[in-house]
């Protein structure tokens, strides 16, 4: 499910943010991320499993329940947030999503809950930035040709009709009826 990615993604920015902000850091405090990262990875493998019960009928509140329970299995432990801050970080990540959970279990999955700005930057980012660098390009060439034959009309003397669009095709057109048939004799 997209919302338990999301709240498995914002942890995981988290902890590179903070690892990476504070490369200097107490090592204790580096082994502590480490711990949190990898207990939430390892929720996340049972959670997800827990999600896919929904599809299957098993009720809301016991999946909630269940998800609850495994989180502050994987959290206590680590002896920063005691049972209560656990809880309280799955609560708030819970209210978040549940209106969008009762939805895809009222009417089912479709593509369209996941936005299409997320799925881009997250699987085609070098793709998008592609498209961007070649758009770009084209954009310039487009411009270079629309100044090309711009000159081009004014070196023909060209004087397009009233409804003529004025393209490359008509400019090359309309440079070669001007340019004199040359023959073999004709420098002699």
């Amino acid at each position: 499910m997209i919302f338990t990615i999301s709240l498995y993604c914002q942890s995981t920015i988290y902890y590179l943010l903070l690892s990476s902000s504070l490369p200097e850091a107490d090592p204790a405090l580096q082994q502590t991320l480490t711990a949190h990262h990898d207990a939430l990875e390892a929720w996340w493998a049972v959670a997800r499993d827990d999600f896919a019960l929904l599809r299957d009928g098993k009720k809301m509140p016991e999946v909630r329940h269940e998800l609850l329970t495994t989180l502050k299995d994987k959290l206590i432990p680590l002896g920063v947030l005691d049972e209560f801050r656990s809880a309280g970080v799955f609560v708030n990540w819970w209210q978040q999503i549940r209106y969008d959970l009762k939805t895809i279990i009222s009417t089912g999955w479709h593509h369209s809950l996941i936005p299409d700005d997320y799925l881009i930057a997250e699987f085609f980012q070098s793709e998008a930035d592609e498209i961007e660098m070649l758009e770009a390009q084209i954009s310039e060439s487009q411009s270079e040709l629309a100044e090309a034959v711009e000159t081009a009309q004014e070196v023909a003397a060209y004087e397009p009709e009233e409804d003529e669009n004025v393209t490359a095709a008509v400019i090359k057109k309309a440079l070669k009826a001007a340019i004199p048939v040359l023959s073999p004799t004709a420098f002699f």
